[in-house]
């Protein structure tokens, strides 16, 4: 079984939203059929997340904390279970909600599922 590990920082400007911060990044697609987990913070209260998995949304503007810092497993645990088929696109969409400008912080794990044939 294999595990993919991704960890970035992203400055996302005023009233704006980037929308996928794994663009071009090493989990922009799932390397394998896999359960993956967010682990994130923001350098202050204003940062929201969109998840997608292939063409499911997985959730809509779910507030991030405000540690400022390099998230901290399990501390600074976003969302889990998420499941991606082999070859979907991943995406992280962050909006800034606020009138300056916020630091977001991310680390991404996916673990590859065992498949069962009968």
């Amino acid at each position: 079984m294999g595990k993919a590990v991704d960890q970035l920082v992203v400055t996302i400007v005023a009233n704006t939203t980037n929308p996928n911060v794994l663009q071009g990044r090493l989990l922009s697609r799932a390397p394998f059929l896999c359960r993956g987990t967010i682990f994130a913070t923001g350098s202050a209260a204003g940062l929201q997340a969109t998840i997608t998995s292939g063409m499911n949304t997985i959730c809509r503007a779910i507030d991030i904390n405000e540690q400022d810092r390099i998230p901290v497993v399990p501390d600074d645990l976003l969302l889990s279970d998420i499941m991606a088929e082999a070859g979907a696109e991943l995406g992280l969409a962050i909006t800034n909600t606020t009138a300056g400008d916020l630091d977001f912080y991310c680390k991404i794990e996916l673990e590859e599922l065992e498949v069962q044939y009968q």
